[in-house]
């Protein structure tokens, strides 16, 4: 019943104006989003402006790849999601009206598979009227590096569009979400939006050869992806290989390294590709070395300084100092931010804790914030304003809970920077046999490949 009820709105529903609710809804979102995480976004230059646009991205943390793109661009997309969460046509409503349609698969049965070709009609019409369509290509979520093969339903949708008689241009916009954690709250997110595919440059392909041109779209679109995103395609070295790019970046990152995202992330895709060539040239070197990786890793555990680059690569005194003094006098802020936001991060973390995906486990915390945190905002300013008999503190509570909470990230940062300054300290001038014995790791691995 509530397919029949999608199908009929898509129609009706499709090219009017998104509600004030929605829109207001939006902006809350996008600024907890961008609090949630440490963002860097490039490529918005590359978004086509008046065309139907389908925003395709890496799938590797459920709700929140779908949010990265929601929050990130001016559009105001729909999304493809996976069935099993519209069973009950109450919440079939309200995911419409957050602009979610579901997408059956081959374990939902033959019968709900069929339902698909309503969807993608509903998937049409919203691109026609002008409007976007997010589609996570991998079909479901993995939190590794490595994209997947794609499913059929892309260029199936997209060369829908040319079936109805349209003959405009449309695109298909890559978009590569690299994650420093999934689950860490503060963490680095690098958001890139890349050139994007004219899928009007198939459509002459597609009807001499349907499928070949959609084998040729998927294929072009992958490759183009691919470039926005750390791919690491052999699954038996996959852990290997993420050792060793986390342990480039603490050894060789100084305080003279920018903190630019992008950069890393380029840094990143570089060394996958030499490690690659150095497994092929030098297998049982390449060996000899990912052991003594193992090795280094736990002495550095052991002695508690695993992922902490200053060690490594110095610190600067006066600074160390002077963020101590700046965390002893902005204190009572962060103490402020951090009663504002305590209750609703631990409700939210504690939610996550029952989700048995765990790759839903930072989607879960962060629609459980979003949901306490303006509870709670609105609980204290009415007994502000009732018991104060004024409207003055409680427009002032509100007002203060930007700033308070981007201190409390700013705050946060800082502290651990400074905590690994004081333990890089304290081992640099305390314990010479365990820094010296680090300097010899850290010799070691500038000597990455002997090729």
């Amino acid at each position: 019943m509530y397919i029949a009820f999608l199908i009929f709105n898509s129609v009706t529903l499709a090219a009017q104006k998104d509600p004030l609710f929605y829109r207001l809804l939006k902006r809350y979102v996008t600024w907890q989003f961008h609090l949630f995480y440490r963002t860097e976004v490039s490529g918005l230059e590359n978004i086509p402006e008046n065309a139907p646009l389908i925003f395709i991205a890496n799938h590797q943390n459920a709700l929140m790849d779908a949010l990265a793109i929601l929050c990130t661009c001016k559009k105001n997309p729909w999304f493809l999601a996976r069935s099993d969460v519209f069973k009950s046509s109450l919440i079939a409503r309200i995911l419409y009206f957050f602009k979610m349609l579901p997408v059956f698969r081959f374990r939902d049965g033959y019968d709900q598979l069929r339902k698909n070709e309503a969807i993608f009609e509903k998937s049409c019409h919203v691109l026609i009227n002008g409007e976007a369509l997010v589609i996570m290509p991998e079909g479901n979520h993995d939190p590794r590096k490595r994209l997947r093969a794609f499913k059929k339903g892309l260029a199936k949708i997209a060369f829908s569009i040319y079936e109805t008689g349209y003959q405009g241009p449309a695109y298909i916009v890559p978009v590569g979400l690299e994650y420093a954690s999934h689950h860490s709250i503060f963490s680095r997110l690098l958001i890139q939006y890349g050139k994007p595919v004219p899928i009007q440059n198939y459509v002459e392909k597609y009807h001499l050869d349907p499928a070949k041109a959609q084998r040729i779209l998927t294929n072009e679109v992958r490759e183009s992806l691919m470039t926005l995103v750390i791919h690491i395609e052999d699954e038996e070295v996959y852990e290997d290989y993420i050792r060793w790019i986390y342990w480039n970046e603490i050894m060789f990152s100084s305080k003279e390294t920018p903190d630019n995202q992008k950069i890393r992330f380029s840094l990143s895709k570089e060394l996958i590709e030499e490690i690659n060539l150095f497994r092929i040239q030098q297998p049982e070197l390449y060996e000899k070395r990912i052991n003594e990786q193992k090795e280094a890793e736990a002495f550095m555990i052991q002695m508690g300084c695993f992922g902490n680059p200053m060690i490594f690569n110095g610190y600067d005194g006066k600074a160390c100092f002077l963020a101590i003094v700046l965390l002893i006098l902005f204190f009572p802020f962060f103490l402020y931010g951090w009663l504002t936001w305590v209750l609703p991060y631990s409700f939210g973390h504690i939610i996550a804790k029952q989700v048995k995906d765990k790759q839903f486990n930072s989607s879960v915390a962060f629609v459980a914030h979003l949901t306490f945190y303006a509870l709670q905002t609105c609980m204290l300013t009415v007994i502000l304003i009732t018991c104060l008999k004024s409207i003055f503190p409680g427009i002032l509570f509100v007002l203060t809970l930007y700033p308070a909470k981007k201190i409390l990230k700013a705050y946060r940062h800082l502290f651990e920077k400074t905590k690994k300054c004081v333990k890089a300290w304290i081992i640099v001038n305390f314990r010479s046999k365990t820094y010296k014995k680090l300097q010899e790791q850290r010799n070691f691995f500038s000597k990455k490949f002997n090729y």
